[in-house]
Parts: structure tokens; C-alpha cells; sequence
């Protein structure tokens, strides 16, 4: 079976990595049918990019808003492909990475998304950053290295990482799309749940693999605490009332709880580590707790 593939970059201020990211797009064999940049401003993508790249055609679209599932949907929404692969703009594709997706969906015609490998950029070689990965439905996520662990085990489900899966998009519904509350965290960890509670299949490509640069972008920075502690908590929380019922949801919750308590623990032997002020630390916490309160009662975007 021959697929139309349709690749979508989504990019906000790494216009230096960015570069790096199409060129091993364009060295793939076989190409993409098309590839989508969702700029987040006109300084995202450019005009010595655009000028660079200008023979190659690639479809443009802008999202304004630092929204990661807003401008995925815009990107589905200029897609044309049966399938759609999403990767981060700091991110690196390794050869066969499309030929890899394209084989995995043609041999299992039950998959409606699939994950490929990530290699943390930061080492030198690239160290294995993820391989296959578990979504529960109270938020809890696990990454390990055994393929025999890559199952449904007590309510877990396969999922992907965010910087490298794709989507079958004539298999998922038309209505199925990105949630725009999930800004930043668990975006395409909640489509995935949506996949799995609508009976999909979701995949693990080891072959489809990308070098993760992991550049500062919108809600995180280079420091290990410094991430949107609110929107973190918030989409945590978010997930986990979508998609917890029953005694799942009492499950949630402690998973939060606890989180949330090891995250001020955290916190706190940063700050008399001295690694962070108290006010910083104070900071953190009161985002956090303001983010479950607000993935908690959640009606609307974050």
C-alpha cells in the first residue's frame, strides 16, 4: 500500500535548530510528500530560512499562541497526508525515519498512532533517551528499555514520546483532535488515552528515530527547575479527570498528590542546597498547587 506522508514541525523562536531539523527531513528516503512549519511568529521561521528553503516548497502556517496542541491541529488542518509525522523542531531525524513509519503502518493496519526511539543529543554519542513508553490513566507515565514491558498491564497503555510519533490520519476520527488545554505537557498523551478508550492501536517504531536537542523553548528553560510549574500541574491534573473513572479516579488522585509532594520536596532541598532562592522556591510550589486547582476545575483552555 502506497501512503502520502505529511510531515508537521512545530517551531516558536529555534530558528537555530530548526535548520538543522529540515535538513534531515529532506535527506530522507524516500521524502515526505509535504512538510508543514507551524511558526509561532514571523522570528520562528525566518526570512533567511524562507529564502534557503524556498525551492523546497514547504507549506507555512502560523499559530500566535504558545500552544503546543493549537498548532499540532493547525498543522493536521493543512495536512493532506494518510499519514501525519510529528517532530520538534530540535529535533534530528536518523535515516529511514519516514520508510520506518510507513513500513510500521503498513504492517499492522490496526494502528492508528505509532512512537519511534529518541537519543538524548546532550551526550556525546546520543545516549538512549526513550524506546517505549506506558500512559496510565491517572497521568503516570513509565519509559523502559524491555520490549516484553511494551504491553497493557494493569491499566497502563502504550504511548509515545512527544518530539517523534505519528499519526494514521484516515483511521482516526475527524473529530479526534489535539485538546488545546494541554498548552504545554501531556498534549499527546491525552490523544493517545482518546485513541486507545476509542479502541486504536498504538505502535512502537524503534527504526524511526531522532537525536533530541532538547533547546529552551516557551514553558521550559535549561535549569532542571525551570519549567511552567502551573501548566505542568494544570495538564497533569487535566489528564488525569479526563480519562480516570471509578476507582481509577481515587488512583489519580494520589498520583497527583503525590507528585505534587515530591515536587515541593524538590523544590525545597534545591533551595537549601542553595541551588534556587526561597522566593523561587515559593514560586514553584504555589504554581504547581495553582495548576491542580485549575486542571481540577477545567472547562476551557489553560
Amino acid at each position: 500500500m502506497s501512503f502520502r506522508v505529511s510531515v508537521v514541525i512545530v517551531t516558536r523562536d529555534r530558528a537555530d535548530v530548526l535548520a538543522r531539523c529540515l535538513d534531515s527531513i529532506l535527506r530522507q528516503t524516500p521524502q515526505p510528500d509535504e512538510i508543514i512549519v507551524v511558526a509561532g511568529n514571523e522570528e520562528s521561521f525566518p526570512e533567511d530560512l524562507r529564502l534557503r528553503y524556498a525551492a523546497q516548497h514547504l507549506i507555512l502556517a502560523c499559530c500566535n499562541e504558545p500552544n503546543i496542541s493549537k498548532a499540532r491541529n493547525i498543522g493536521l488542518e493543512h495536512a493532506s497526508g494518510d499519514i501525519v509525522i510529528f517532530i520538534d523542531d530540535d529535533a534530528i531525524a536518523h535515516e529511514r525515519w519516514v520508510a520506518a513509519y510507513t513500513d510500521a503502518f503498513e504492517q499492522d493496519p490496526g494502528a492508528w498512532a505509532a512512537g519511534g526511539s529518541v537519543l538524548d543529543a546532550r551526550t556525546d554519542p546520543p545516549s538512549p533517551e526513550f524506546a517505549h513508553g506506558l500512559i496510565h490513566p491517572s497521568g503516570r507515565q513509565v519509559e523502559t528499555r524491555d520490549p516484553n514491558q511494551y504491553a497493557a498491564r494493569h491499566g497502563y497503555r502504550p504511548s509515545v514520546k512527544g518530539c517523534n510519533f505519528a499519526l494514521r490520519l484516515d483511521r482516526i476520527p475527524g473529530t479526534m483532535r489535539f485538546d488545546p488545554f494541554f498548552a504545554f505537557a501531556f498534549d499527546e498523551a491525552d490523544l493517545i488515552m482518546a485513541i486507545h478508550e476509542e479502541g486504536g492501536g498504538v505502535i512502537a517504531v524503534p527504526g524511526a528515530v531522532v537525536d533530541h536537542l532538547h533547546a529552551p523553548g516557551a514553558y521550559r528553560s535549561d535549569g532542571p527547575l525551570d519549567r511552567d510549574w502551573y501548566r505542568e500541574f494544570a495538564s497533569h491534573t487535566r489528564f488525569m479527570r479526563k480519562h480516570s473513572n471509578g476507582i481509577w479516579a481515587c488512583v489519580g488522585w494520589f498520583v497527583v498528590l503525590c507528585r505534587l509532594g515530591m515536587h515541593a520536596a524538590r523544590v525545597l532541598a534545591a533551595a537549601v542546597q542553595r541551588k534556587i532562592t526561597i522566593k523561587r522556591a515559593k514560586a514553584c510550589i504555589a504554581d504547581a498547587i495553582s495548576g491542580v486547582r485549575r486542571g481540577s476545575s477545567s472547562h476551557g483552555t489553560a
